[in-house]
This record gives structure tokens, C-alpha cells and sequence, in this order.
């Protein structure tokens, strides 16, 4: 190694030190700006190799849809956007990821020191290898990633607890891969005691883990005690939420409860659910008829789908006396949008070039939809805009 590389090399070595020793709590993102910056102001031109790998390393997203990214894998890209020529790029890419790169992140897995970089650094080494490498990873590095995930949820170190739960997640799901009891049984532990330590009520996401991750999870054994503590929490949760008025949280408790319950006790279901209705009722008198109706709309579906349909018929006849409002709350919403005139004229000319036949055939090309992304586009629009969904369109 020449003494510029060596000496390059050293100045990494005690950046990398350097980053690992931060205090308090961080996030991989802010990791990743650190690691930036340092190549900015160090190489402008033709970074190393391993500063990239590095950078890389905390860019991917965890937990990452599959069915967007087509990876078949745990992470995903941070972004997917068109390019000036159009075409698709994403980063960090998958595509971009050797077998060195991979051997690299291992050696960073086993002599990293913080949680956060040691849990990074594992986690990708476990998903990618296979697919890269062709070979399933040893299984001291799923250990590596589950004790991380265990302190950084233990000792507070991420900022961000949605990111802990996820981890915790994660490692239960490779420790029962591995088949590893010990650690299966310290993550039940901490997963509770985590919980206990995060939730507030008005936060759905940072409680309800405990129920999902060991109590829905057949492959973990809780005792008597662990259950009960589970679901009486839960249950002390809703009752909570109840006397403050807030449905929307409710509902979240209310609904795991009822998971639980629906093949034990029905009568228990049922009193769940006439305690949710009560509240969601009372909220929607408060509220304009549009919205009102939407809540009701969702009350009596939930009546319906339990077996409530006395109940479920009630609300009916409420949904329609406030539908009866909707119209003389209505307001007329104008927007006007300018599209430039030779945007439009490129755009007809591009479309009708070429003889009538070719014309006609890229005109019903174009306008013919595609079937999956339109069923993508409903689902997409009815979860983020419910209420339009409560009207019939004529044209």
C-alpha cells in the first residue's frame, strides 16, 4: 500500500471511529449525511470505494414493500425517480451491491462497537447474501443483529422508536429463523418492557406491538401472567381512550381486543364494540354531516362485519338522517389550471404522428388503462380519501 493510501486509509479509519463514538440518540439517516459530508469536504473527486459502501449502508430503507421494489428482500431503495433522460434510477440499489461489498459490511458487522452500525451492518449482510452471493450468511450474524436490536431498544440509542419497534420485529423474526431460544425469550422481555416504556395512548404506533409481535405469534411461548398483562393493558388502554373522546385511537385498541377475543368470548366482542360505537356516534354529532357520515359509514361496516346487524340497521338510519344535511353544507371549490398552449400541441402532435392506423392504435394504447396500477390507484384513493368514496359519480 503506498503511503498516500495508507494514510487516506487512516484518516477513514478515525472518521469511522469518530462517528461511532456519538452520543445520545441517532438515526441511520443522520449517519448517513455525517458520512456525506465527510466526502464532500475530504474527496470531491472519486471517493473510496468503502465510503460509498458505507454511505450505502445507511441509505437503504428497512422494512421495505416488496411488491414496490421487486427485490424479493427486507430492504429497499430510498427513493425511485425518473432521470433527465426519463428512465427509472433508484438508489441504493440492489443492482449496485457485490460480493465485496457484502464481505466488507460482515468484517463492519463483527468489529463495529455501537448497536446502531453493528445492527446496520448485520441486517444487510443477512438479507443480501443470498441473492448476491448466492450462499445463506452463518448464522452469528443473525445473533449480532438481534443483540444489537435488544440494546438499542434497552439503552434508548435510536431516535426514532417506530425504528426500534421495526427492529424488534426483525430480530424476532431471525431469531425464530435460527431457532434460537435464548434469544427469542430476552426479545420477549424487551419487546414488552419497550412498549411499557414508549406507549401513550394517543400514539396508536408506539403501543399495541407487544400484542401483535408475541401474543398473534403462535411460535411464541408466553406464560399466563405475560398474556394477561398484554391484553389487560390494552384493555385499561381503551377504557382510557373512551372517556377522552378519541375514536380513532380507540378504535386501534378496540380492534385488537376484538382479534383476541373473537374466538373466546363473543359476548366480549360485542361490548367492545357498542363502548366504540357510543364514542364514534357522540364524535360524529360534533362534526359536520360529511364527516360525521363517513365515521358512521365505518361503524356500521364494523357492526356488520361482527354480527352486529340490529345495531348495524340503527346506524343505517342515522347515516341516512345525516345524509339528508350533506347537501346544504356543501361549498362550490374552483381551481383553475394553465397548460401552456404548445405543451398541448406537442402533446396532440406526438400522439396523432404517423398515418391514421398507427394514430388510432397509440390514441387506444394510450387511453386504455392498465388494470393493476387503476386496482393500485382505487385502493391507494379509498384509504387516503375515504369520503369521496361515499358518493356514486355519474357522468
Amino acid at each position: 500500500m503506498s503511503v498516500n493510501k495508507e494514510s487516506e486509509y487512516k484518516e477513514i479509519r478515525e472518521f469511522l471511529n469518530q462517528l461511532e463514538s456519538l452520543s445520545g440518540q441517532v438515526s441511520e439517516h443522520e449517519i448517513s449525511e455525517r458520512i456525506k459530508n465527510f466526502v464532500k469536504e475530504r474527496f470531491e473527486q472519486n471517493p473510496p470505494n468503502i465510503l460509498l459502501w458505507e454511505q450505502m449502508a445507511f441509505d437503504f430503507t428497512e422494512n421495505y414493500p416488496e411488491s414496490k421494489s421487486g427485490w424479493g428482500i427486507y430492504f429497499g431503495p430510498m427513493f425511485v425517480l425518473p432521470n433527465k433522460e426519463e428512465k427509472v434510477v433508484e438508489y441504493p440499489s440492489i443492482h449496485k451491491i457485490t460480493s465485496e461489498i457484502i464481505s466488507y459490511w460482515e468484517k463492519r458487522a463483527k468489529e463495529s462497537n455501537h448497536p446502531i452500525f453493528k445492527a446496520r451492518y448485520s441486517n444487510l449482510v443477512w438479507d443480501f447474501s443470498e441473492k448476491i452471493k448466492g450462499e445463506k450468511p452463518h448464522y452469528s450474524i443473525a445473533q449480532i443483529f438481534v443483540d444489537s436490536a435488544i440494546e438499542i431498544a434497552e439503552k434508548d440509542l435510536h431516535k426514532y422508536p417506530t425504528d426500534v419497534i421495526k427492529k424488534l420485529e426483525r430480530g424476532l423474526s431471525l431469531a425464530l429463523t435460527i431457532n434460537d431460544k435464548e434469544r427469542i425469550n430476552e426479545l420477549k422481555d424487551t419487546i414488552i418492557r419497550y412498549e411499557e416504556k414508549i406507549a401513550e395512548d394517543d400514539k396508536p404506533g408506539l403501543w399495541g406491538f407487544s400484542y401483535r409481535l408475541l401474543v398473534k405469534n403462535r411460535r411464541i411461548q408466553l406464560t399466563q401472567k405475560e398474556e394477561e398483562k398484554i391484553i389487560t393493558d390494552l384493555e385499561d388502554r381503551f377504557e382510557r381512550l373512551l372517556k377522552g373522546n378519541n375514536h380513532f385511537a380507540a378504535k386501534e385498541a378496540a380492534l385488537l381486543l376484538i382479534d383476541y377475543y373473537k374466538n373466546i368470548e363473543s359476548s366480549k366482542v360485542k361490548n367492545i364494540l357498542l363502548k366504540l360505537g357510543s364514542v364514534i356516534q357522540k364524535s360524529a354529532d360534533q362534526v359536520s354531516s360529511l364527516v360525521g357520515s363517513a365515521w358512521l359509514e365505518e361503524l356500521y361496516h364494523l357492526y356488520l362485519q361482527f354480527g352486529l346487524k340490529k345495531e348495524a340497521n340503527k346506524i343505517l338510519i342515522k347515516i341516512k338522517e345525516v345524509y339528508k344535511n350533506i347537501p346544504s353544507e356543501m361549498k362550490k371549490i374552483e381551481a383553475k389550471v394553465e397548460i401552456p398552449k404548445d405543451e398541448i400541441d406537442k402533446f396532440i402532435n406526438n400522439l396523432i404522428e404517423g398515418d391514421l392506423k398507427t394514430a388510432l392504435q397509440k390514441v387506444a394504447i394510450y387511453y386504455i388503462p392498465e388494470k393493476d396500477k387503476a386496482i393500485n390507484q382505487l385502493k391507494d384513493l379509498s384509504q387516503k380519501t375515504p369520503i369521496s368514496f361515499l358518493f356514486s359519480i355519474y357522468s
